[in-house]
């Protein structure tokens, strides 16, 4: 079973900060830590949605390169079932 996770930056102290739930409203964003609300950077809140080859987690926005090409992770609802994808972006 894949595991729910989501990653934000810290509006107080700049930290990366993790939990299992997110809220995200215009202007206000935060992550669910252990039933507790940290308030994030707006646009900093994203879902993880895969690992790599070498265990990296890959969350929402994040640039995935290979040689010739950078990819950008990003989260698809197809039919219902939502699913992480990776899509070619420009180098």
């Amino acid at each position: 079973m894949r595991e729910i996770k989501f990653r934000g930056i810290a509006q107080v102290d700049g930290r990366e900060v993790t939990g299992d739930g997110a809220y995200v409203t215009d202007g206000f964003e935060c992550v669910i830590s252990r039933m507790v609300f940290i308030h994030c950077k707006a646009g900093t809140v994203a879902q993880l949605i895969g690992i790599d080859k070498y265990g990296a987690e890959i969350y929402e926005k994040d640039p995935v390169t290979d040689d010739n090409t950078i990819w950008g992770a990003s989260f698809t609802d197809l039919r219902g079932i939502k699913d992480g994808v990776v899509y070619k972006t420009e180098k």
